[in-house]
């Protein structure tokens, strides 16, 4: 299964697989509107999931990290470009 969560900058993708020992997994992505989408990751859990729901649910929860993380450094990084032009000395 493959799910996309709208956030507030873009978007994340999860999907879920079903392991051969019966479990599942997760990978991750955040999607920005601008900027390139970041490399899969996997949400995980050396045991597995127990269900697919659980797979997806660490999935969901770990992209939208990714994003808010990715979203405050975008955000930090702006400012601070932001603020070195306001310092500037006059001509």
């Amino acid at each position: 299964m493959q799910i996309s969560v709208k956030t507030g900058h873009g978007q994340v993708e999860v999907h879920t697989a079903r392991r051969t020992d019966k479990r599942w997994s997760s990978d991750y992505r955040y999607v920005p509107h601008h900027g390139t989408p970041t490399e899969w990751t996997s949400a995980y859990s050396p045991e597995g999931f127990l269900s697919e729901g659980m797979a997806l649910n660490a999935g969901i929860l770990m992209a939208k990290e990714l994003a808010q993380q990715r979203d405050a450094q975008r955000h930090t990084t702006k400012a601070g470009k932001e603020r070195s032009v306001q310092r500037a000395p006059p001509p």
